[in-house]
């Protein structure tokens, strides 16, 4: 999170500026700050709740960029229902997509990739990996470890790939 706000300030200028068309303030929103934060996305297995934070980090840079400020009379949820229009309105217009779906395809399309790989390079390590063990197998593993991964870290989700045991 810390890195995309680093790099939307670095070409907040850019990001701002109201003379330049919105499209190319979009196109460089994706290409620079989406892609700092979304970085090495493809084995992320996200939750609910950081989907949805990484929605609400789009949706507040897409305000400043955009200049969608709250009127002195007008509530919070009013505020926030029509900021959210507005950038849901600009977002269908120039075609493009929520940061978290963009992950959750990329996060499929790499799972379709290790799927396909046993077609043309049976050999791959990852591959093997994959196939000595099955979601069973890893959940017994959690269990006897208290969800650690054994290398400290307690996850609720335990691995990338579960998705393709299911």
């Amino acid at each position: 999170e810390n890195r995309a706000w680093k790099a939307f300030y670095k070409y907040k200028d850019l990001l701002c500026c109201p003379k330049a068309p919105k499209l190319k303030r979009i196109k460089l929103l994706d290409a620079v700050v989406g892609r700092s934060l979304l970085w090495g996305s493809t084995s992320w297995h996200l939750t609910v709740r950081q989907s949805s934070h990484i929605r609400t980090i789009q949706r507040q840079m897409g305000r400043k960029m955009f200049g969608v400020s709250r009127d002195e009379d007008e509530e919070l949820t009013t505020f926030m229902a029509r900021s959210n229009s507005v950038l849901k309105a600009i977002r269908r217009k120039y075609d493009r997509e929520e940061w978290d779906a963009y992950q959750l395809r990329r996060y499929f399309k790499f799972a379709g990739h290790i799927i396909r790989m046993e077609k043309y390079d049976k050999n791959r390590l990852t591959l093997k990996q994959l196939k000595t063990q099955n979601w069973v197998a890893i959940q017994e593993v959690a269990k006897r470890n208290r969800g650690r991964q054994l290398h400290g870290r307690i996850l609720k989700t335990w691995r990338w790939e579960q998705d393709l045991y299911k």
